[in-house]
């Protein structure tokens, strides 16, 4: 590559291009102004810092393959959103990422593609399960790990349960996907019991852990259902925009 020739990983630039319109751009991933190189566990909390959500795109990175063997790092078959939990465990274990302030790759845009197919509720909701499954489980491993950062807890709670949270309590997915469809999904999820979930939640403010006791709720009892999208349609998310634009 002509850089350290010692990195875990690489995070390239990459050209963002629209099929349909033609319009293109350069996504910089970091500026020159900022660090050069990051531990794994260093990057979460730097996005953080910056209010950023990792973004979970495999294409973005340069891997070396010695790190990737030596630690077990797979995608899982036929898994939709394969990225993320291979992102999350990537970026985790690697002890040295330097980011390039080179465009190594070229992201095209085309209709008929994966991600502009018809959306299917139910298949869709299955896979995110999965993805927040393996996610939960994963925070479990690594948190008792000696040399585990415990300010990842905040950073790793506030997005990954805003992700389950938007998924099956929004505004959009209540309307779009049935009740049966969102509670078998967040079922799926769950399978395994909340000490996951529960766990990562220590961390987090009041607000988010009134939001899972919400959840809980939806999953356990189905006939207090509609109180919990109530809850999340009518009081989380109008508190958390509040909140938001206070902050901007």
């Amino acid at each position: 590559i002509g850089h350290d020739p010692n990195a875990d990983i690489y995070i390239i630039d990459y050209k963002d291009y629209i099929q349909a319109t033609g319009d293109n751009w350069i996504v910089q991933r970091f500026s020159p102004e900022e660090p050069t190189e990051f531990t794994g566990q260093d990057l979460f909390l730097f996005l953080d810092t910056k209010c950023l959500m990792p973004s979970p795109y495999p294409w973005a990175m340069i891997c070396r393959r010695s790190f990737l063997l030596a630690n077990h790092l797979r995608f899982v078959p036929k898994l939709v959103f394969e990225d993320v939990p291979f992102f999350y465990r990537a970026i985790y274990k690697a002890k040295r990422i330097v980011p390039l302030h080179i465009v190594f790759y070229f992201y095209r845009h085309r209709e008929g593609s994966i991600m502009t197919q018809t959306f299917n509720g139910l298949y869709y909701l299955t896979n995110r399960a999965l993805v927040y499954q393996a996610l939960l489980a994963f925070y479990v491993e690594v948190s008792r790990e000696p040399d585990y950062n415990r300010k990842l807890d905040a950073c790793w709670a506030k997005s990954w349960c805003a992700g389950i949270f938007i998924y099956w309590f929004s505004e959009a997915f209540v309307k779009k996907v049935p009740r049966a469809q969102r509670l078998e999904t967040l079922r799926l999820l769950f399978s395994d019991g909340f000490d996951n979930f529960n766990a990562l939640l220590k961390s987090s403010g009041f607000r988010r852990r009134l939001a899972a006791w919400w959840i809980r709720l939806f999953v356990k009892h189905p006939s207090l259902a509609r109180a919990s999208e109530l809850f999340f349609l009518r009081v989380y998310f109008p508190l958390a925009n509040r909140q938001n634009k206070l902050k901007s």
